[in-house]
């Protein structure tokens, strides 16, 4: 994977997110290797290389105010595929062959000018919505009532 989708995972941001961030009038900007932005006045949406096994990438929407300085840290993210959820549309996943890259990442722009532009152009005002059908999520699947064998070493309040 390495380099040879370094370099395409770059040119396709910028070509498909690029050119949204041109149509709604923000910009593109870089903010580390493999880490892009488009910013409006109180939501940012961030783009990410993947940094699994597969090629993949990660869109994200979150608030301006408050977001963390460490492009790394996703805490008060939310995923584009979560917002898809949420408005009853399931999101391919944004991994595939290296082959594949070119359609996923332009398909990505799409669903993101879709469900992550309103919150740009502040035609959306809040995550709350989105907040809470993660927790109804998180409810219904029991995930905050099981009890795991941790080892010692790790302790439950950080799951």
């Amino acid at each position: 994977m390495g380099q040879a989708f370094s370099e395409l995972f770059d040119s396709l941001v910028i070509r498909y997110f690029g050119l949204l961030a041109k149509r709604i009038g923000l910009s593109l900007r870089t903010l580390a290797d493999g880490a892009y932005e488009i910013a409006g006045k109180s939501f940012l949406m961030r783009i990410r290389r993947g940094t699994g096994h597969l090629p993949s990438v990660l869109v994200t929407i979150s608030e301006t105010k408050g977001r963390p300085q460490d492009v790394r840290d996703l805490t008060g993210e939310v995923g584009l595929s979560v917002i898809a959820s949420f408005n009853g549309v399931d999101l391919p996943k944004g991994e595939g062959r290296l082959q594949d890259m070119d359609a996923i990442v332009a398909q990505l722009a799409t669903f993101a000018e879709k469900f992550g532009v309103p919150y740009l152009k502040e035609e959306k005002q809040s995550l709350a919505e989105i907040r809470e059908f993660i927790e109804n999520k998180i409810r219904e699947k029991g995930i905050r009532d099981k009890k795991y064998n941790f080892p010692k070493n790790v302790r439950e309040e950080w799951i």
